[in-house]
């Protein structure tokens, strides 16, 4: 989920079906796809994108999906994930971004970049900056000129962190751009490339930041949100605001944290969708309570101040993980939640889409890196957004 969401339990002990599509390998030079696998059996209920077959860049885990609807029949989606080769002592699920598109936002193929075994983005080459041992991703944007890309990596240094050499951390926060959503180029921020580091000394998000989310408010205010985890305070989201362009942020610390002490929050607030809806921002967001996550809502007049909204389902959650017990395939976490609006012409044909990254329960002490995450979709006709449903098919 995000280790910021679900992908997280390193980050709190520091402080499918996948023939290339018409746009795929072929048209690609430098990789070439393995054979197609057997055409797989009915997903499950709520499973959309599962883990791609051997042999691709996302074989081990995809997570954090962040879709765009394009037009009629474009959608596209961004996501993180890793192979069986990567990096295992990087304790959160991030690695490499991929690209996959759909014509209705619910059956998806993947979309096989020039990169390794048809990652679009990967860890920077250069062992200097912010970003050369993992990238994970926050959010994708239309532009004048193509796609903007905020994400975030750490390198591969070792540290000392709270009596443990860790790697991967403290994260920090990139922007990238693109033409075509397949070929990103980096942009040049003052922190090793970064556009933001983690906090100072003793700041909340001085362990590092995350999963960042960018909204334009005027020409001159754009406003970021992004998460961290606090040894005292539990996951937290905070925000930063920029002037200029996104060039410098001023840090407007904690906005969102923990909820009551028997909500399925308890633990705090990590991966998030900001947006605007019925006159409010409103915010999906994954919450914590030990190692069972779950979505959900909150709203705000400005952006700053937020007011849950308790939904149906398990403590207040408005999707929940699937009974404990159970063995399905997001009956562990459920997170990473990305809210899509198809528009009223699709009211009472589930006009709203919550894209999120689930998994099974884990072993007691079992790493976030041991079991596969995959990518779901929840459904909707709820103005308020307390009400979802699985997608389980036409």
């Amino acid at each position: 989920m995000a280790r910021a969401g679900m992908d997280r339990r390193g980050f709190v002990t520091v402080l499918g079906a996948v023939a290339g599509s018409a746009l795929g390998a072929a048209a690609r030079p430098g990789w070439a796809a393995p054979a197609a696998a057997a055409a797989p059996a009915a997903l499950p209920p709520g499973l959309v994108l599962p883990v791609a077959g051997p042999g691709f860049w996302d074989a081990t885990t995809v997570s954090c999906p962040r879709v765009l609807r394009l037009g009629p029949g474009d959608f596209r989606m961004w996501y993180y994930g890793r192979d069986p080769q990567f990096d295992r002592s990087i304790s959160l699920p991030t690695g490499r971004i991929g690209h996959a598109r759909s014509t209705d936002g619910r059956s998806w193929t993947r979309v096989p970049g020039a990169g390794y075994r048809g990652s679009v983005m990967d860890p920077a080459t250069d062992p200097q900056r912010f970003d050369s041992a993992h990238l994970g991703l926050g959010e994708v944007q239309v532009t004048s000129e193509g796609f903007e890309m905020w994400y975030f990596g750490g390198d591969s240094q070792l540290r000392q962190v709270r009596g443990r050499e860790v790697r991967g951390f403290p994260l920090r926060i990139g922007r990238a751009v693109s033409r075509d959503g397949l070929d990103w180029q980096r942009t040049e921020g003052p922190v090793r490339g970064a556009v933001l580091d983690a906090g100072p000394e003793g700041a909340p998000d001085a362990g590092g930041a995350g999963w960042p989310q960018v909204l334009r408010l005027r020409g001159d205010l754009w406003r970021m949100y992004y998460h961290t985890i606090h040894p005292k305070l539990g996951f937290v989201v905070c925000a930063a605001e920029s002037s200029d362009g996104g060039l410098n942020w001023r840090r407007l610390g904690v906005l969102f944290g923990r909820g009551d002490a028997e909500a399925f929050d308890s633990d705090g607030a990590s991966t998030r969708h900001v947006f605007w809806h019925e006159g409010r921002f409103t915010m999906l967001y994954e919450g914590w309570r030990g190692t069972r996550i779950g979505v959900g809502l909150a709203r705000s007049s400005d952006g700053l101040t937020w007011e849950r909204v308790p939904g149906p389902q398990e403590r207040g959650a408005v999707l929940a993980p699937q009974p404990s017990g159970s063995r399905l395939w997001d009956c562990g976490a459920v997170g990473t939640p990305w809210f899509v609006d198809l528009g009223p012409g699709q009211q009472g044909r589930g006009r709203y889409h919550l894209y999120y990254v689930a998994r099974p329960e884990t072993e007691k002490g079992a790493s976030e890196i041991t079991v596969s995450h995959q990518i779901g979709l929840a459904v909707s006709d709820d103005p308020t957004l307390r009400e979802w449903r699985r997608w389980a098919g036409a």
